[in-house]
């Protein structure tokens, strides 16, 4: 996206009583600084039929707070910095409540959307909306008759998550076979927790995942 200067405008041009020849000079600074501003987000002019005026991207502004939408049956789509880094929000046309549509963290950005290091249980995460992050991942040593073992999350929460799910994975024929696969509730943390397993050597690991903020 091109950078926009920072434009100038001479307003009340032309004015009503002065020769046109006057106000050329503004009115060409004015028409001017008009196409700089539109081309930052736009295909400009002269681009061929169909596509001046489509978007080439759409930049926001940052907030401070929720702004006005001045407009019944209107949504807005805003962003703010939240911990240090910018969020996109959207609030309606009661403007009492913003909802966080997305959780960058672009520290963490190689294990997004991603399964790495899969054997030490790490896997990836993402993004969902209101701010809370979606963690996962696949320990994929199959487990002795009773361990137990430290699942790292990729990504630190702010706190503890509010949901952990661990689901066993049998070999052919295992499903069958007493097991319990269970997290151990004292050691929940925002950075790891500990698992439990007890039963049979038919399962050949399991997958976790946590909702948290």
């Amino acid at each position: 996206m091109p950078v926009t200067p920072n434009v100038t405008w001479n307003s009340n041009i032309p004015f009503a009583t002065n020769s046109p020849s006057v106000d050329q000079p503004n009115m060409q600074i004015n028409n001017n600084n008009n196409i700089l501003i539109w081309q930052a987000d736009h295909i400009g002019f002269n681009s061929g039929p169909g596509n001046s005026g489509l978007h080439n991207s759409v930049t926001l502004f940052n907030q401070v707070g929720i702004p006005n939408t001045n407009q019944t049956g209107a949504t807005v789509t805003y962003s703010k910095i939240v911990t240090g880094q910018t969020q996109d929000f959207e609030t309606s046309d009661v403007g009492a409540h913003e909802y966080q549509m997305t959780r960058f963290i672009d520290a963490s950005f190689a294990l997004f959307g991603t399964n790495t290091a899969i054997t030490l249980g790490n896997g990836g995460w993402t993004f969902l909306p209101g701010g809370l992050l979606l963690q996962y991942g696949n320990y994929n040593t199959p487990p002795a008759l009773a361990v137990t073992g430290t699942i790292t999350f990729p990504i630190t929460f702010t706190g503890n998550p509010f949901m952990i799910q661990a689901t066993l994975i049998a070999k052919a024929g295992g499903t069958t076979q007493a097991h319990t696969i269970s997290v151990i509730n004292t050691t929940v943390s925002p950075t790891t927790f500990e698992w439990n397993y007890e039963g049979t050597t038919s399962y050949t690991g399991f997958y976790w995942m946590a909702i948290g903020v």
